[in-house]
């Protein structure tokens, strides 16, 4: 199952991600951003890791000071950009996926979340070559509403 893989996978390396797909809606669009993390980490060696499926071990989650509370989102990603960075071992497993259900943000449109996440993503990346990261990523943009229930 899911937990062996994941255990499997976690003695090869510091970390780990995988892909979020769906079985109802949205399914080519999951299938496409599973097929651009392998890619841009394949190509790049930037991890596109999102905290809906991701693993560190104890040690490389200590070694990177875990994840910053003063960011309002993409802490997951940023964390996992961290430990690349620091030399930690990352791979992405594409048999190591999760099924999303709640489809809200991509249900305000498609075109707005992926860019939020890319945009985001990479300022991200190169803020982290900077010695402070800049006030602007420390908000949201919007990405949590205020109320953000399922169904809203």
């Amino acid at each position: 199952g899911y937990f062996d893989h994941l255990l499997g996978a976690l003695q090869a390396a510091d970390g780990v991600y995988g892909p979020k797909l769906s079985q109802d809606a949205y399914r080519r669009y999951y299938q496409a951003i599973a097929v651009g993390q392998r890619l841009v980490h394949g190509v790049t060696g930037i991890p596109c890791a999102s905290g809906s499926n991701m693993a560190l071990r104890r040690s490389a989650f200590a070694a990177t000071g875990g994840f910053r509370v003063d960011l309002r989102c993409n802490e997951d990603t940023e964390l996992f950009h961290r430990a690349s960075l620091a030399g930690q071992q990352l791979r992405f497993d594409a048999q190591l996926s999760v099924w999303a259900t709640d489809h809200r943000r991509l249900d305000r449109g498609v075109w707005a979340k992926t860019l939020h996440s890319v945009v985001r993503s990479g300022l991200i990346w190169g803020a982290l070559h900077t010695p402070r990261m800049p006030r602007f990523l420390l908000n949201d943009w919007g990405y949590w509403r205020q109320n953000d229930e399922p169904g809203s």
